[in-house]
């Protein structure tokens, strides 16, 4: 009798996990008329610093971060959304490539885009630190993400923290 019913049990799970939904890819679309009026390079500079505040307090900085900045596009803006809600997503277009950037945060959290062009910006990094936790250790914090605008020639500072 258990022998059945561990039989049963198998079939009925390994049938179960073919009902599972595969996650759907998303594929932004690229706009050529979009980023035909974009500029790749320009007189501004963007400064600021990457963390978070743990509940007891501390401080903990996103050294080491990869900071990716991008100009706000309905192409960005599609794959930035995948990222937030953790979607998979098709290769970059290569067109769009030119007018993203990616720097990585010095040991405090620092980071800095010279020669930017004025516009609106997406920026997003993350700041993960692991704590003790009954099981082991926890992965702790997570991404942030801002949007901001940018004038021509001016030094932007912004800080990234929740």
């Amino acid at each position: 009798m258990k022998h059945r019913t561990l039989c049963g049990l198998l079939i009925a799970s390994s049938l179960l996990a073919g009902c599972t939904a595969p996650q759907k890819v998303v594929e932004a679309p690229y706009s050529s008329t979009e980023y035909a009026v974009l500029k790749t390079e320009g007189t501004a500079t963007v400064q600021g610093q990457i963390f978070m505040k743990t509940r007891g307090g501390d401080v903990k900085y996103g050294a080491g971060s990869t900071i990716f900045f991008a100009p706000v596009t309905s192409y960005n803006l599609t794959r930035f959304q995948a990222v937030q809600a953790r979607q998979q997503l098709k290769e970059p277009d290569p067109r769009a490539q030119p007018y993203n950037r990616t720097t990585v945060a010095d040991g405090s959290g620092n980071f800095s885009f010279e020669n930017v062009a004025a516009g609106e910006y997406l920026i997003f990094g993350s700041v993960i630190w692991e704590a003790p936790s009954p099981y082991g250790l926890s992965t702790q914090g997570g991404m942030i993400s801002m949007r901001f605008i940018v004038k021509e020639g001016e030094v932007k500072k912004i800080i990234m923290t929740h």
